[in-house]
């Protein structure tokens, strides 16, 4: 189910698998899948691990080097779209009771009931696909994960979702009819601050392979085919009232 609150491409979105995929990764705390394919009935919600190409959880030191080095040669390439999210501007983000910019930053706040919310801007369009996106996230609520909505399509029925929670990371594909694939499956790592401090999360996006940055530190790699571009925005899941703030959001080619 997509709840248009706006209009201009500026969206709040609500899907039905949130209450029971929080619970369960609050709960259990899930490995790599490898190559096997793994089907996991929880809430009304299926969670399938991809088969083939297998995720990495632990990239070990040449791996992080080599992409830690990738990840730099980007940054150092102009922008496509620089925005601090300090405060309205043409770039006309989405400004409503859950998304508004107040204290310097952009707020996602929500409160006594369960769901995922997205925010985006009017003006970005839904073109990105290579590419390398980073986001300042503070994360301030327990039961919920904040972080990037990225490779949307116009509907918000498909989309990637790079989110962390208190101590934990993840990548996510979320399809039509409410499906949920763990590109990444929730992971715990010492980089992510907890509660209450700012993450700078990285998600560098080429073809079917993305690459996880917290940090500075490249935590995580996996794939997946399905979109190739699409819209970017933030996005909060949540179980109940939850907050989170978003600053420095950067798009660069890859």
């Amino acid at each position: 189910m997509v709840d248009r609150l706006s209009s201009k491409g500026r969206r709040v979105f609500l899907s039905g698998w949130e209450v029971g995929f929080l619970a369960f990764f609050l709960i259990i705390s899930l490995s790599a899948c490898g190559t096997t394919s793994v089907s996991i009935r929880c809430s009304g919600v299926n969670v399938t691990c991809r088969s083939g190409k297998s995720p990495v959880l632990s990239p070990n030191a040449t791996a992080q080097a080599q992409a830690v080095a990738t990840m730099e040669a980007i940054k150092r390439d102009k922008p496509l779209l620089s925005d601090p999210l300090s405060s309205q501007d043409r770039n006309d983000w989405g400004n409503n009771s859950v998304c508004s910019f107040h204290d310097g930053a952009y707020f996602l706040t929500v409160n006594n009931f369960s769901g995922t919310e997205s925010c985006d801007s009017a003006s970005f369009g839904g073109h990105f696909g290579d590419v390398a996106i980073q986001v300042n996230v503070t994360l301030y609520s327990e039961n919920s994960a904040a972080g990037l909505l990225f490779r949307a399509t116009a509907d918000l029925n498909e989309y990637y979702t790079f989110l962390i929670n208190d101590g934990q990371f993840f990548l996510g594909f979320f399809g039509k009819n409410n499906t949920e694939t763990d590109v990444i499956p929730y992971t715990s790592n010492s980089v992510v601050h907890g509660l209450g401090k700012t993450n700078t999360l990285l998600v560098i996006a080429q073809g079917d392979d993305f690459r996880l940055f917290i940090n500075g530190k490249f935590v995580a790699e996996g794939y997946d085919s399905t979109l190739t571009n699409g819209f970017v925005g933030v996005a909060l899941s949540h179980v109940s009232s939850a907050k989170a703030r978003f600053s420095n959001l950067i798009v660069y080619p890859a």
